[in-house]
């Protein structure tokens, strides 16, 4: 059994190089399309990627919903604008899975079991220079961005996971990026997105909860706003120590070191305090 995995997975990754050394990211302000062999477990790996200038300053992944195709975010204006501006390499994930294998633990949400690999390997031929990552997910993409954070914390700088269905309890560890957890209140899975966001509070995550007004299980255009906000200051470097702030999750106040310390999971993280205004015009706790 273990030399068939291995044999599976030679295979794959002699296809993937092959694949990627023959091929390349098209150039600025135009789409590129990428179909990947899978791994056990997979029924689609593609990719669909827009430069937004000449040589990208960074990476922004957009992961749709449970098997969604990426190419519809990738292609949406807001997007490619928000990469022109900020000089980002902006790639739309689209990956597949049999219900069965979300349910059983071994489909594309779990990166250990090879989408996780799928995509480093991927971001590694595009360039051998490493950039910033940033990634955001809706539902299953939700699923897929929060475990691929913790898989590989050192290679993300910033995420937002809104809407999952359930959550894998994050590990505790020192080099953990900054991040949102987001719900829509009228989302059944409110509950269980907020205790994930608790549990990353109580281990020192530098994490921001939303909780969206209004809003069920559904993008959300004001999120997608938020996120580009937010992902902005990360990318310009603006979260040093001076300029990031905590703040109260219900009410949005900024709090004292005592308050953080003595109740972490009802305070969240923001990279700077000019964010404060926008997190509670989304928040539902005013």
């Amino acid at each position: 059994v273990c030399f068939i995995a291995f044999a599976i997975s030679f295979c794959f990754f002699i296809l993937l190089y092959f694949f990627l050394t023959e091929e390349g990211v098209s150039r600025e302000g135009t789409l590129s399309y990428f179909s990947l062999p899978t791994v056990p477990g997979m029924t689609r790996a593609d990719f669909y990627c827009y430069q937004g200038a000449t040589s990208p300053q960074a990476i922004l992944i957009l992961v749709p919903g449970f098997n969604g195709n990426g190419k519809t975010l990738v292609a949406e204006a807001k997007w490619q604008n928000y990469a022109v501006k900020n000089k980002l390499l902006l790639i739309g994930i689209s990956f597949a899975s049999k219900i069965e294998d979300i349910q059983n633990g071994k489909g594309y949400y779990y990166v250990e079991k090879g989408s996780g690999e799928i995509l480093l390997a991927f971001l590694r031929r595009l360039s051998s220079k490493k950039r910033p990552l940033y990634m955001y997910g809706f539902s299953g993409g939700a699923h897929f961005v929060s475990r691929f954070v913790e898989w590989a914390p050192s290679e993300v700088n910033g995420w937002c996971a809104y809407a999952a269905g359930w959550w894998t309890s994050p590990c505790k560890r020192g080099n953990a990026p900054p991040g949102i957890v987001a719900c829509g209140d009228n989302d059944y899975r409110l509950g269980s997105s907020f205790c994930y966001f608790k549990e990353g509070r109580k281990i020192g995550r530098r994490w921001l909860w939303i909780n969206i007004t209004d809003v069920g299980h559904s993008p959300c255009l004001a999120l997608d706003d938020f996120v580009r906000d937010y992902f902005e200051v990360l990318i310009k470097e603006y979260s040093i120590q001076h300029i990031s702030v905590w703040i109260d999750i219900e009410t949005g106040e900024k709090v004292c070191k005592k308050f953080l310390k003595k109740v972490p999971s009802l305070t969240g993280f923001l990279p700077s305090e000019t964010l404060i205004p926008k997190w509670k015009n989304l928040n539902k706790s005013k």
